[in-house]
C-alpha cells in the first residue's frame, strides 16, 4: 500500500503531464512509477467505441457524458498503472464504464494484457460485509479522488448528471459500489 509520495510534485500544482513519482511504500521502499504521459499513452490504445454504445443503451446517458466517462475511466486505468498496489476505487461513471467493458471480454482482456500484462479483475463491493471494510472502501474512494485532483484537476462529469456518491454505503447491502483491489490481487492466477 502506497503509504506516502515523494518527488516533483511536492507543493507544486494540482497535477503534471511529465511527472514521475518516488513511491514510498510501507516497507519504507522507494521506487520509481511511470510518468502520468507514459500511462495515459499507453491507456489511449484502447479502443472503446462499442464499449461507449452498450453503456449509451445501457444508461441513456447523452454523448457529452459517455466521453466523460470514457475519459475518467482511462485515467482511472493511468491511475492503476501508476499506483499498482493502491487498491484504487472507481467513480460510479468509471465503474459503470468498466462494466461495459468487461461485457466484451475478448477485446477487453486483450487490452489489459497489453496494458497491465495480464488480466485486470474487478471486484464488486457487495463482498464488502463489515463495518471495518466498508470503513476501508470509503478510504480508498477519497484516496482516488485525491489521486484524480492532483493528476488530472479532478474528475470530469460531462454534462449535468445526478452524481452516484462513490463512497461506502451507509448500510451494508444499501447500494452497489464497487472497488478495485491492489493490482497485484486482481490479476489472474
Amino acid at each position: 500500500m502506497v503509504s506516502q509520495v515523494h518527488g516533483v510534485l511536492d507543493g507544486e500544482p494540482a497535477f503534471h503531464e511529465e511527472a514521475t513519482m518516488i513511491v514510498e511504500t510501507t516497507s519504507g521502499q522507494k521506487a520509481a512509477t511511470i510518468t502520468t504521459a507514459t500511462a495515459i499513452n499507453m491507456v489511449s490504445s484502447i479502443k472503446l467505441s462499442a464499449v461507449k454504445a452498450k453503456l449509451i443503451a445501457k444508461t441513456g446517458w447523452g454523448e457529452q457524458r459517455v466521453n466523460a466517462a470514457e475519459t475518467n475511466y482511462r485515467r482511472f486505468l493511468a491511475l492503476c498503472l501508476m499506483f499498482p498496489e493502491a487498491g484504487l476505487v472507481p467513480p460510479a461513471d468509471v465503474d459503470e464504464i468498466w462494466h461495459c467493458h468487461i461485457l466484451h471480454t475478448r477485446s477487453y482482456a486483450a487490452d489489459m494484457n497489453r496494458i497491465f500484462g495480464q488480466y485486470l479483475h474487478h471486484e464488486p463491493a457487495d463482498a464488502v460485509n463489515s463495518a471495518s471494510a466498508i470503513h476501508g472502501l470509503s478510504r480508498l474512494s477519497a484516496h482516488t479522488l485525491a489521486l484524480y485532483e492532483t493528476f488530472f484537476g479532478g474528475i470530469d462529469l460531462g454534462e449535468p448528471a445526478e452524481v452516484t456518491c462513490i463512497s461506502a454505503p451507509r448500510q451494508i447491502g444499501e447500494q452497489t459500489t464497487c472497488i478495485s483491489r491492489p493490482v497485484h490481487e486482481m490479476f489472474s492466477a
